[in-house]
């Protein structure tokens, strides 16, 4: 499951899903006894896992990396032969190969199975990156020196199916190394010569992931949970905040949804950038535990996984996970800081959604699985996140909680799918959600909103598709009282009934952005997303210098896929460019400037120790992009950080630390009816 997922939430935190799809033969691996002997001077792994293994055909499979060559393998203590097949289902993708062992005439179906294998693991991390916009590569199993991950994807253990298994891993490593997994830790020996460690599922798992490095290592128990930070030396100041947060969250989710569902929550730091939640820990890449918003949303986020997907796990009908888990924790956390931050954060999803979804790519809920762009992102992530959002618009705060809580109480340690979720959210209210589930979930695309007027009566209209919404209508009076009353829409063209006709001046549909749909152009205020990973930028700069080719060389690096670089002391004249001014402040921001200052939400900032970054939309509605600042340094550690703060439309950095942030307004809309 891809759990990563970020706010400020700037970057997206990943948690790893992996979807194993059953074999035509169904056998299942019901237990895991897993030796892992790990050298990363070599990039090596030798393993050895006994597997207890059951069938219902005439043969046992499993699936195992390619890249392992099986030195042995054994059914019962009798040495076995086996074929190998090409993986042929949804897995075929992977870098796996299925081995398939007949069974004898009149043998069990149930038998144990060792096999042994070695392989080298060595996946290159240089070109990683991860943030909200840019979609990281996946590394799915690597060994090195600086640190090992090995995940499901990579087939590092035998698998069977999609079914759970229970797992008995130990890993072996050179001295002063140590190594996370899922599951409780048993034991951790350390020597002169090796360390081993121990870990043991206490649950069933859908999968498990091995992370090793040479750290520093912290522990705490708090309420008979085991709490433990993994960071390297250089970075191990940072432990104790996130520790401490760590202990807020689980408190928080366990008050709010079930009891935590593990022994132990691990903090760990990785060395190449990634975001991904694990059953009982979450693995943050070094440039992303050193984010200064990371410990207050992201990790938030990466905890609450280890209710949704890592022990309620996800079913068939598509990938609910993300969604709920952005609405819990990034949401969430917007909510508890600000009405209008969370306000802000719901038209940010419409927004994305607008922007990144049109009929090519888009999909529905159901067929969610994993994000694999912006686009998907926009749906599994943003789209769930307000189908959650609306329902408990519905049922309420208090039995929208009691829903989620009998899905943990009847799914925990198997799969739920979102069948399961609305059935709970029917049993607390009574109310039948059939069509609502049929057209959000099942179906894709949003309808467009607006308000018309015809012959006195003011109408609501859905455009594109039609879906069933309750939605928040204000009716605004020439006293200065707002009726807000919700109205249920489910066609084409709906007719408003104001509470009162006398002094009525005007009628507002959901200005608050509590329902999903696409916006309007007039809804849309520019934000910095709009020109990452475009490809047909122009830099207009104060001079053809080494110097200003540098840093626009760092900034198209940083915000496109590798586009060819154009620089210019002049904007081009064609209007059909996207054109990021650096160290230029064009005059059609010239009320931005004071004395050679910046001005920003009537804040006076010197412009040689600030940096100011503004996004804009030309004459023709295409986006563009302001850098500035008097002083070329100002602009330099900016590059790298930028693609982290795309939903925002404007910035101000001092000495490369944001301190302030914002979106511009929207002027007009189409569901505002005056008088």
């Amino acid at each position: 499951m891809t759990k990563m997922t970020f706010t400020k939430n700037n970057i997206v935190i990943l948690t790893l899903f992996t979807f194993f799809t059953i074999l035509s033969g169904e056998s299942r691996i019901i237990n895991h006894y897993l030796y892992l002997d790990i050298k990363p001077e070599t990039n090596t792994l030798t393993a050895r896992d006994k597997v207890l293994i059951e069938t219902s055909d005439r043969y046992w499979e499993f699936k195992l990396s390619s890249k392992a060559e099986i030195t042995e393998l054994r059914v019962d203590d009798e040495i076995r032969e086996y074929e190998i097949r090409p993986v042929t289902d949804s897995d075929s993708r992977l870098d796996l190969k299925l081995i398939r062992i007949q069974r004898k005439m009149l043998e069990k179906s149930e038998k144990i199975i060792d096999i042994s294998y070695t392989g080298v693991f060595h996946h290159d991390v240089e070109s990683t990156e991860f943030s909200r916009e840019k979609i990281a590569m996946e590394v799915n199993a690597t060994i090195s020196n600086e640190g090992v991950f090995l995940s499901p994807s990579s087939g590092f253990y035998p698998m069977s199916s999609e079914k759970l298994s229970s797992f008995d891993t130990v890993i072996k490593l050179p001295t002063g190394w140590d190594a996370v997994s899922e599951g409780k830790l048993i034991k951790a020996e350390k020597s002169d010569e090796k360390s081993v460690i121990n870990y043991k599922s206490l649950n069933p798992l859908d999968a498990i992931h091995v992370t090793a490095a040479i750290w520093v290592v912290e522990s705490q128990i708090v309420d008979g949970i085991e709490f433990y930070t993994y960071f390297f030396k250089e970075d191990s100041s940072l432990a104790a905040e996130y520790m401490n947060m760590s202990i807020e969250y689980v408190k928080m989710y366990s008050e709010m949804i079930s009891p935590y569902p593990f022994s132990k929550f691990a903090v760990v730091e990785n060395f190449f950038p990634t975001g991904y939640g694990m059953p009982s820990y979450t693995v943050l890449g070094r440039s992303v535990v050193r984010l200064p918003f990371i410990v207050y949303t992201s990790l938030g986020h990466e905890v609450l996984h280890n209710w949704w997907g890592n022990s309620v796990y996800v079913g068939d009908k598509g990938n609910w996970c993300e969604g709920l888990t952005t609405y819990q924790a990034d949401y969430l956390y917007k909510l508890q800081n600000s009405s209008s931050s969370a306000r802000q954060y719901r038209k940010d999803i419409l927004k994305d959604f607008t922007i990144y979804v049109n009929e090519k790519n888009d999909i529905s809920p159901a067929g969610f699985i994993s994000r694999t762009d912006m686009a998907s992102r926009s749906i599994g992530y943003g789209k769930v996140a307000m189908i959650f959002h609306m329902m408990e618009e519905r049922l309420g705060k208090e039995r929208f909680l009691q829903a989620l809580q009998n899905v943990v109480a009847q799914a925990q340690f198997t799969h739920a799918n979102w069948d399961d979720f609305f059935t709970a959210m029917e049993n607390v209210s009574n109310e039948d959600f059939s069509e609502f589930q049929e057209k959000w979930v099942s179906q894709s695309g949003a309808p467009t909103l607006n308000l018309t007027e015809d012959d006195d009566k003011v109408y609501l209209h859905q455009s594109g598709v039609i879906k069933p919404m309750w939605i928040q209508i204000s009716y605004l009076y020439d006293n200065g009282t707002k009726i807000i009353k919700e109205v249920y829409s489910n066609s084409e063209k709906e007719r408003l009934y104001p509470p009162e006709s006398d002094g009525l001046v005007g009628i507002r549909a959901d200005e608050n952005y509590h329902v999903m749909r696409r916006l309007h152009e007039t809804e849309m205020d520019p934000t910095i997303r709009e020109i990452i990973s475009e490809e047909d930028y122009v830099f207009v700069v104060p001079e053809q210098s080494d110097e200003w080719k540098e840093i626009a060389r760092s900034f198209n690096g940083y915000l496109s896929e590798g586009s060819e670089l154009d620089i210019r002391t002049q904007p081009p004249l064609e209007n059909d460019r996207i054109v990021i001014y650096l160290g230029v402040q064009p005059e059609f921001l010239s009320h931005l400037k004071l004395n050679g200052n910046i001005k920003v939400n009537d804040e006076i900032l010197d412009a040689s120790e600030h940096c100011l970054v503004w996004a804009y939309k030309n004459s023709d509605d295409n986006p563009g992009l302001v850098i500035y600042s008097s002083n070329s340094r100002e602009l330099i550690p900016i590059a790298r950080k930028l693609p982290h703060y795309g939903k925002y439309g404007y910035l101000v950095f001092n000495h490369g630390q944001n301190i302030i942030k914002g979106n511009h307004e929207s002027i007009e809309s189409p569901l505002v009816w005056q008088k």
